[in-house]
């Protein structure tokens, strides 16, 4: 950058002068508006088209390849078959594994951020997850009974259910207030697994 980005948007806007002098200033300045968030978007589009043409070579590399593994097992079914995935994905046991090993490690380096001897971050954040499944599931049964079930009407409490509870995870609470980023670290590594075992 030549930290003249400013002035390039004036350059665009150049061909909009003479239509917006005769305008009351709200309009004027609402036609400006437009055109200049026009810019920014170009301009922010543009940016990614740039990466994503650098990155089209690779992928073009990579689906050429792959179709030459398609057609040779397709001539020998003893080869690899190119439509199983090659990647394993990391499972939820085996991230738990790794976060309470380095759970371990930051313990015996002092530098955990626990706040309890017993429960480590992973350990705490793994509950919240496990925790969050089971609200799912109590609501989901919930909604099934209740009539048809046993022919009783379904019984209103007056208090809050404890499925509807908010957990306060740390993607829940870091734009409330400040979290440490490694526990939001922690969360997506097991959301990530989570997700993964949810699809495999």
């Amino acid at each position: 950058m030549d930290g003249e980005a400013p002035e390039w948007g004036w350059a665009n806007i150049n061909r909009v002068v003479a239509s917006t002098k005769e305008m009351a200033p709200g309009t004027r300045q609402d036609i400006l508006d437009d055109r200049f968030g026009d810019w920014n978007w170009k301009k922010v589009t543009a940016l990614d088209l740039e990466g994503s043409i650098k990155e089209s070579d690779s992928g073009v590399a990579s689906l050429a390849a792959w179709m030459k593994e398609i057609v040779a097992w397709e001539k020998d079914h003893t080869k690899p078959n190119p439509f199983n995935s090659q990647s394993r994905e990391v499972t939820q046991a085996a991230v738990r594994l790794a976060l309470v090993q380095q759970d371990t490690k930051d313990l015996e380096e002092g530098i955990s951020i626990s706040l309890h001897s017993e429960v480590t971050p992973s350990i705490l954040i793994s509950m919240g997850l496990d925790l969050e499944d089971v609200h799912v599931e109590v609501s989901q049964s919930d909604e099934n009974t209740g009539d048809a079930a046993s022919g009783c009407p379904k019984v209103k409490p007056d208090s809050i259910k404890p499925e509807d509870i908010l957990l306060l995870l740390p993607s829940d609470i870091c734009n409330l207030t400040m979290c440490d980023t490694k526990l939001l670290e922690v969360e997506w590594s097991l959301r990530l697994a989570q997700a993964n075992d949810a699809l495999n």
